[in-house]
């Protein structure tokens, strides 16, 4: 699967779409199918209603392995994947999560905190679960053994579906309304938007650019949305969908120098994909949380500092005395909330054109125009090749 690709969990069909919306292939299942999962070696991980179960499936759409849950009560919910090959499945009415090895092994079986109704589950990059209670009205955190690290109401909302920003914040899908909500970890919320007025929508996730995609229980649609709710596009599916998952690479980098908030309340924050092999050539910065209506481009330096230039609100946190690339060629240049650029590893745009070599740590940032009258930057990576 490439970067971007989309999971659509069709009940009774799986279908791989990119994400213009051009249908890649489709894949029967046997009965109806809940959840989605796409692990980082394109695995499709889904459940079985008829008995409980789970099924494993190949990029192609090949069915690879499946195995019973007898200890999950329920045919509705979802299941995601510890990075380990573990998988968690929610048990919705009895207030449990089960969890399977890779073979299907019961290995524990975690209580949901207050006895709550679990129903969408999601992983994030650390190992952390997230759970949503969709008729509790509560979302819950848990590490991998099954301690609670925290949970918070929702305030009578139905969350029934969530997924993982890059900046760390959760996303929530209101089963009923089609509002999604957004959350600090803490449980704060930081927004929200409808989807569609008076649209009911069934599943979300949340791309490596920050953009949000949603199914539709209204229109039989697959909906794409900038965070702060911007309408991006979308494309028809034949049935109403409950699950969507979309590829994202493997993050990479050790983040530095936190940014300071810009004009829309939160911080610009940057993240790379793909691979750090120099061979591989497929790097990919994106730059989510920019003002709209403005522009930027990302910075390189081989070192790093800590300075607020003249006219700017943000830290320079890469070092240009011995110099500094910048991409800003017209094709590179983000007029978006977010954006995306694939880096040629032959050739950093410094004052000469310089190849990176293995073992080589470089450093990243994203500086935006912001407004009334001033710059920003993004938080900064350093990025080491081989």
């Amino acid at each position: 699967m490439m970067d971007g690709d989309l999971l659509v969990n069709l009940d009774s069909m799986l279908a791989h779409h990119r994400p213009d919306g051009t249908l890649v292939s489709e894949t029967v299942a046997d009965s109806d199918r809940w959840g989605a999962f796409i692990t980082p070696d394109d695995r499709w991980v889904t459940r079985g209603a008829t008995p409980p179960s789970i099924q494993i499936y190949d990029a192609n759409g090949s069915l690879i392995q499946s195995f019973l849950t007898p200890e999950v009560a329920s045919v509705f919910g979802d299941c995601a994947v510890f990075a380990d090959g573990t998988i968690a499945v929610s048990s919705f009415p009895n207030g449990k999560i089960e969890v399977y090895d890779g073979s299907g092994v019961h290995q524990r079986t975690i209580d949901v905190a207050g006895g709550g109704t679990p129903f969408g589950l999601h992983i994030d990059p650390s190992d952390t679960m997230w759970v949503a209670g969709r008729n509790s009205w509560h979302i819950w955190r848990y590490r991998q053994d099954g301690t609670l690290l925290n949970d918070f109401d929702t305030a009578s909302r139905r969350i029934a579906d969530l997924d993982t920003a890059p900046d760390g914040t959760l996303w929530g899908l209101d089963w009923g309304t089609g509002f999604v909500h957004n959350y600090a970890p803490d449980g704060t919320e930081l927004g929200a938007f409808q989807t569609m007025p008076g649209a009911s929508s069934g599943g979300l996730a949340v791309g490596a650019d920050g953009t949000l995609w949603v199914c539709s229980l209204f229109s039989s649609s697959v909906w794409h949305f900038e965070p702060d709710g911007t309408f991006l596009g979308s494309f028809p599916i034949p049935v109403l969908s409950h699950f969507i998952a979309v590829k994202k690479k493997r993050e990479h980098g050790d983040r530095f120098c936190p940014a300071v908030p810009n004009s829309t309340g939160r911080t610009a924050v940057l993240t790379a994909t793909g691979s750090t092999l120099i061979a591989d050539n497929d790097l990919t910065l994106t730059a989510i949380q920019l003002p709209p209506g403005e522009f930027g481009y990302f910075i390189v330096s081989s070192t790093t500092g800590q300075v607020t230039p003249p006219g700017s609100t943000g830290v320079l946190c890469i070092g240009c005395s011995q110099g500094c690339g910048r991409y800003s060629r017209v094709s590179e240049i983000i007029q978006r909330p977010s954006g995306s650029l694939t880096l040629d590893l032959t050739g950093l745009p410094l004052a000469l054109p310089t190849a990176v070599q293995p073992g080589d740590t470089w450093n990243f940032q994203c500086w935006f125009r912001d407004v009334p009258v001033t710059s920003n930057h993004s938080d900064a990576l350093a990025i080491l090749f081989s």
